[in-house]
């Protein structure tokens, strides 16, 4: 049994979650497993999402929509393909601080449900969304997949570090900052998108295209403000940083070590 939570001194442990792992094979009653990166060949804990914990709306899809953590797919020796949530690297410096930053999300997301927070027309809807975002993912998917699990277990320290660079600067009035399964994050005043940011993991042209492609679906209105946000060490081909220009899209950049994720700004 594999318990994590938060620990208090007068309640001692109160368990978040349960991640156990089959001892061999796949075993999809146990919500835990290990995925491996094939072109680094790095060892990962993931987690079906399966939460529990008695009150009503815990749920893996309101988990998933409350806290934005992507699904990632894997695949097993068979080929099937099967979907969770990234927790930690089995090893480097950086695997504890993964891993308490998913418990401390679950055990924040349990408070949330008791505090009603999931309750509003809002959230319902986004609950909404992200299943039928899910659904139509599944409905297309062929085939195996290409993973970018180095990156994606350190994305939501990228986003982090976006959220506190953004609110570092003066926000429009009545403006607060969202996220959810279409945009990495976005300012939003009323029900309408002002800013809206996507991180991509490469400077590479598919990668640029398609944060090209989120940014203009998704900041709908004229004067909304793009921002692709790329790794610092990778170049942006002359064309297609002139492509950006001409569409009014910014450039920020990002740094990784060990410890933590840093945006730069461009000049």
């Amino acid at each position: 049994m594999n318990w994590f939570g938060l620990f208090d001194e007068d309640r001692g442990l109160q368990i978040s979650v349960e991640i156990n792992t089959a001892y061999e094979g796949r075993n999809d009653l146990v919500a835990g497993y290990f995925a491996r990166d094939n072109d680094t060949g790095k060892i990962y804990l993931l987690h079906s999402g399966r939460v529990g914990g008695g009150t009503k709306g815990v749920s893996k899809s309101a988990l998933l929509a409350w806290s934005n953590r992507p699904l990632i797919e894997v695949v097993d020796t068979s080929g099937g393909i099967r979907e969770g949530v990234l927790v930690m690297p089995v090893e480097g410096s950086g695997a504890s601080g993964s891993a308490k930053r998913y418990i401390n999300t679950i055990a924040r997301f349990k408070q949330a449900v008791r505090d009603g927070e999931i309750d509003s027309p809002e959230f319902q809807r986004k609950q909404r969304e992200l299943e039928d975002f899910y659904a139509e993912a599944r409905g297309r998917r062929k085939g195996r997949r290409s993973s970018k699990i180095d990156y994606v277990s350190r994305h939501g320290e990228v986003v982090d570090a976006l959220h506190e660079w953004r609110i570092s600067s003066p926000m429009p009035k009545r403006a607060r900052l969202v996220k959810n399964v279409l945009i990495d994050m976005g300012v939003a005043v009323g029900r309408g998108l002002v800013e809206v940011f996507e991180v991509k993991t490469t400077a590479t042209r598919p990668d640029v295209y398609s944060a090209i492609g989120q940014l203009m679906v998704h900041g709908m209105v004229d004067d909304c403000r793009r921002v692709i946000v790329l790794p610092h060490d990778e170049a942006v081909a002359d064309d297609l940083s002139g492509a950006l220009q001409r569409l009014g899209i910014e450039l920020l950049r990002f740094s990784l070590d060990e410890e933590k994720a840093t945006i730069i700004d461009v000049p």
